[in-house]
């Protein structure tokens, strides 16, 4: 990301693009969208009543001595007779530039920290004028965030449509990260490596919130005839591009190495996984699109299979949209305790039911049995 450093240029880059993608809306049907998400409204002193109304798209956070982003609301909305803020009301799209750079001593390095979940109505609503709209539940969950890591380069950490998955954008490289990169790791402080300690340089600088009642309006998925003709073949091209861009990329996928009993050594109770079978698969398939392969591959079907990461810990998706990365994790390699069961309790049951496992040798199955 070609962004420089200070946080009041980040800002006004975000304004800049906001007012770019309004103009490029003008005159269709779509004109106003950019004001619907990112505007929002404040009361501003300098008397008693905050008779001074003002508009929004953006909010500076002050982080000196500030713990947390409710600290710097309490500072923002408690402040002195010439700077205090009351919200009238916040926009379904919250966008929080944090201040960390001083023209006179530099960045602010200081641990901040920042929720998965902002509630802006904490405390009976204390940040909003008495003129708000109490109607209007304002909880929010994080939906990106931008760093900047100490040397001038920026990243974004991003959770597309909320969902549990992060991903990291740098330039043109994305990667998939683990929640803790979006929050603890970009809280900034001090890290301790005994008997040293060293202050991180890089941290958040940016945090976009979404209203969490607003989520199905803000985020939908378009049909292909709601597109306009003339942009259809290029949404087609940038999926196929990043279709490939993902196949290169080997983090994108995860080696699956499945154990059976009859793989173990005998007498010993071990596996040598260099010489069991191997799948390699995305990590944002469908976890059940794991398991019809492997269906397919021993003629099982889907409900009889169990996978095991240990003897106790069997793993059980909940429901289809289940990815492999929520059910085996983020690491390049993984291996699996696969079993069957012959239990006619299990019959139907598409999860792990209560009792004891039936396990038998793959020979024992009757080929693409529906039982």
């Amino acid at each position: 990301m070609g962004l420089k450093t200070s946080t009041s240029t980040l800002q006004d880059e975000v304004k800049y693009l906001c007012e770019e993608l309004e103009k490029s809306l003008k005159g269709t049907a779509e004109e106003g969208t950019t004001q619907k998400l990112f505007e929002g409204h404040c009361r501003k002193a300098p008397d008693d009543n905050y008779t001074r109304k003002e508009s929004f798209s953006s909010l500076g956070l002050d982080v000196t001595n500030c713990k947390d982003v409710y600290a710097s609301f309490d500072k923002k909305c408690n402040g002195d007779i010439e700077s205090g803020v009351l919200f009238t009301e916040f926009p379904p799209v919250l966008q929080l530039h944090l201040s960390r750079f001083q023209n006179d001593h530099g960045k602010i390095n200081a641990r901040y920290e920042y929720p998965l979940e902002l509630d802006l109505d904490k405390e009976n609503g204390k940040y909003l004028s008495t003129d708000a709209d109490r109607s209007i539940r304002n909880l929010y969950t994080l939906h990106s965030v931008i760093v900047h890591n100490g040397d001038g380069h920026h990243f974004a950490l991003i959770r597309p449509r909320l969902s549990d998955l992060w991903l990291k954008y740098d330039n043109e490289v994305v990667k998939i990260v683990d929640v803790r990169r979006a929050l603890d790791e970009q809280y900034g402080g001090d890290e301790e490596f005994p008997p040293f300690t060293f202050t991180k340089g890089s941290n958040a600088i940016m945090l976009v919130y979404v209203r969490k009642s607003e989520k199905d309006k803000i985020f939908f998925t378009m049909d292909d005839e709601e597109i306009p003709e003339h942009a259809r073949p290029k949404k087609a091209a940038r999926l196929k591009k990043a279709e490939e861009i993902e196949d290169n990329q080997t983090d994108s996928f995860v080696i699956i190495k499945v154990a059976r009993v009859q793989d173990e050594q005998t007498g010993t109770g071990l596996v040598d996984f260099d010489k069991v079978l191997s799948f390699r698969i995305k990590k944002l398939s469908s976890f059940y699109k794991f398991l019809e392969i492997v269906s397919e591959h021993y003629g099982v079907p889907t409900h009889r299979i169990r996978f095991y990461k240990s003897q106790a810990c069997p793993i059980m998706p909940k429901k289809e949209s289940d990815t492999v990365l929520q059910m085996v994790g983020d690491s390049p390699e993984v291996r699996l305790l696969l079993q069957f069961d012959k239990s006619p309790l299990c019959a139907t049951c598409p999860c792990p039911g209560v009792g004891v496992f039936h396990v038998f040798d793959i020979e024992d199955w009757p080929r693409k049995s529906t039982m």
